[in-house]
């Protein structure tokens, strides 16, 4: 390997993300068939589950497992990790607490315990914690009781972040590729090569899982992969976050929290800005809504993936931003990152209607699924007409086609009508 010269470092993370990807794309389809034939599907609600037919939503499995069998072949030719069992046991919790809340719907409480439980292993056990500002609003170092305590709620709040982002075809999935990218390319800087590993690992999982979840999406994450992925992604940012304000020569050293920011920059926004609307007009903010940004972006565009290209290219704008002005002072690049996010994402009506009047999008949305078909319904936000639409069903595999599920399980049938019954429980 002596002709890749100084790029052999990125062989391994490299090779990672692509074991990563084929798992996913080897497993989604038998694990769409599963759910099919015991019909555990997302039904449309007409409100927040916009899609026109019952899709499956346990994309998150595939995810989940080509993760950790991936990260456990790359270990080889990884040195010593003691995060490791900390993080493995933190996903562990939140893939189950996901499964059962795709499956039967968990308590919210419960719940929250569990994203406290999880993060609180990596935290105290793994010691990743911030424990630092760098001097943003003039706080430099925090006390080790006032810094874990706040980390759990930064790993919460991108957690769930994260997981309220999963509302349209492929836009969960873009983000974490763009953001575990980021983070592969800032841990292979910093010379941090199992960090690097998950985080190219994670990519390729993500881009396997977007294969089946682009408009028209014939799977979805569900919280058996947002709780899963936006976990490993509050693990990575929180230990870049900790390394790079501890190390002088890491990179983007000086302005390390707006870089925090910038890469959250769609989830965190959207989370924030619901938060306080729903506040103000005296609702539950942890009730489902349809006035998520990408929910207001698809009442104008009427297309799913225009929709997700457009907060992709939001996401990677305020990073450049961000690292074009990085020689400002550190709270004053924080304000000016905050307004220029403020600006590209459609909070308003005004802004809206600009988007509209520059031509990316169209007051005649196209079908959200992008098909031209005459049956179901979907109702768009913004006072847009609902149209009919069909999404076209997805195929299996030829070689999965006399999958016999019930010779290997030794089901009698009785499966189904416990599928059925979960799904009547949703």
């Amino acid at each position: 390997m002596h002709y890749l010269g100084e790029y052999t470092h990125l062989l391994v993370p490299v090779t990672g993300m692509l074991i990563a990807y084929l798992i996913v794309i080897r497993a989604i389809p038998i694990i769409r068939m599963i759910i099919h034939r015991k019909k555990l599907l997302e039904i449309p609600d007409g409100h927040r589950k916009i899609h026109d037919e019952p899709i499956p939503s346990l994309g998150g499995v595939a995810i989940f497992a080509s993760v950790l069998i991936t990260f456990a072949i790359m270990a080889i030719w990884t040195d010593t990790w003691p995060l490791y069992p900390f993080l493995i046991g933190g996903l562990c919790m939140l893939f189950f607490s996901g499964l059962k809340d795709d499956l039967l719907v968990i308590n919210a409480r419960k719940k929250l315990l569990i994203q406290l439980l999880a993060p609180a292993l990596v935290v105290v056990g793994g010691g990743v914690y911030i424990d630092s500002f760098g001097g943003l609003f003039g706080i430099n170092s925090l006390p080790v009781w006032i810094a874990i305590p706040f980390t759990l709620y930064i790993f919460v709040v991108i957690v769930n972040a994260y997981n309220l982002i999963d509302g349209i075809d492929g836009l969960a999935g873009g983000i974490g590729v763009i953001i575990s990218l980021f983070l592969g390319g800032w841990f292979i800087a910093a010379d941090l090569m199992p960090h690097a590993v998950l985080a190219f690992i994670l990519a390729g999982a993500l881009i396997g899982f977007l294969r089946f979840n682009w408009q028209p999406a014939t799977i979805f994450m569900g919280d058996t992969g947002s709780l899963v992925v936006g976990f490993i992604i509050a693990t990575l940012t929180v230990k870049m976050l900790q390394t790079g304000l501890a190390n002088p020569g890491a990179p983007f050293h000086t302005i390390m929290p707006v870089i925090a920011m910038a890469l959250l920059a769609i989830p965190l926004y959207d989370t924030l800005r619901v938060f306080i609307l729903r506040v103000r007009r005296g609702e539950s903010p942890f009730n489902s809504g349809t006035d998520h940004v990408h929910h207001q972006l698809l009442g104008i565009s009427g297309c799913h993936g225009k929709t997700a290209i457009y907060l992709f290219a939001a996401n990677i704008l305020v990073l450049l931003f961000v690292i074009a002005f990085k020689s400002l002072p550190l709270t004053l690049l924080f304000m000016l990152t905050l307004g220029f996010t403020l600006m590209l994402l459609p909070t308003a009506g005004i802004k809206r209607k600009l988007l509209v009047k520059l031509g990316i999008f169209t007051l005649n949305p196209k079908p959200a699924n992008g098909s031209n078909g005459s049956n179901g319904h979907i109702k768009l936000v913004n006072g847009f007409s609902p149209r009919k639409l069909k999404l076209p069903q997805w195929e299996i595999p030829e070689e999965l086609e006399h999958f016999d599920l019930e010779a290997l399980t030794g089901n009698n049938g009785d499966g189904e009508k416990e599928g059925e019954k979960v799904i009547g429980e949703r």
